[in-house]
């Protein structure tokens, strides 16, 4: 009789689990899908900056064709978009090989989550762009954005 209410504590402890975890879930999905805006835009590589965290980093691109003159990346304090666009640069922060030069080409598209690296030889790799939830990485691009930092840092850090 010690135990009588276990089992039902139990089963309504799992239920508002669940419950919770479907929420969260939903306003996740509601985040990511965010990256299919239509933005693309395609340029030459002008700068590689590489964090100490799976090679991730920042591209900064010299824009040659774009659908978008200015975009900010900042979704709320622990998520931001792959790119920042700002008159004739962009930054995209992404997995950064070592294949990577500057002068190299990119094409960035936002709707198939892609980004095509190449060379005057052809294509060296895709990249998959997504949404930086990664607070090292967040803090990587706040630290190092060279095209809004004052703004990154302004809204980043405001409670």
């Amino acid at each position: 009789m010690k135990y009588k209410y276990s089992i039902p504590i139990i089963i309504i402890l799992l239920i508002v689990s669940s419950i919770i975890q479907h929420k969260n879930r939903e306003k996740e999905k509601k985040i990511y899908n965010l990256i299919f805006n239509e933005i693309k835009f395609s340029g030459t590589i002008t700068g590689l900056q590489v964090s100490k965290n799976h090679d991730f980093g920042i591209i900064t691109i010299k824009i040659k064709e774009t659908n978008c003159k200015e975009f900010n990346p900042i979704i709320n304090t622990k998520h931001i978009l792959p790119y920042t666009i700002k008159d004739s640069a962009a930054e995209i922060y992404i997995t950064v090989s070592s294949n990577l030069k500057k002068g190299d080409f990119v094409k960035v598209d936002s709707n198939n989550g892609k980004a095509i690296f190449s060379n005057t030889s052809g294509i060296l790799y895709q990249g998959q762009i997504h949404i930086i939830s990664v607070e090292s990485d967040i803090d990587f691009v706040k630290k190092n954005s060279t095209l809004n930092k004052k703004h990154l840092i302004s809204i980043l850090d405001s409670p």
